[in-house]
């Protein structure tokens, strides 16, 4: 099994960051872990984003994001605590609609391809 482990600071977060003056004062903080390929079951690959629960400046502790080729789903379930989901469908980079999905723990979200 091939784990593999990334820590995200403050400083890869740059471009998203509201309070800049947080990234100025303190680049190297750690926002969140992700750890790839925890377990394979059923043809399925297991990931796990911890978030630390920290503030960042003035705002709330958040992932940089990424997308998914058009044909993989992803299952995201929230283990502790809670969450807001920024979800955006887009076609040739104009982005078409926005949603903004709460879930707290216990509760799954199932992001389409």
């Amino acid at each position: 099994m091939n784990i593999l482990s990334e820590i995200r600071k403050v400083s890869d977060l740059k471009d998203i960051l509201f309070d800049k003056s947080f990234l100025k004062n303190t680049p190297n903080f750690i926002v969140y872990k992700v750890t790839r390929g925890i377990s394979h079951k059923n043809g399925l690959r297991y990931d796990e984003t911890v978030i630390l629960p920290k503030l960042l400046g003035k705002e709330f502790p958040k992932t940089k994001g990424h997308e998914h080729p058009k044909k993989c789903i992803e299952l995201i379930k929230v283990l502790k605590g809670k969450a807001i989901f920024l979800l955006q469908k887009d076609e040739k980079d104009i982005i078409k609609d926005i949603y903004f999905i709460k879930a707290k723990a216990g509760q799954c979200l199932i992001s389409p391809a």
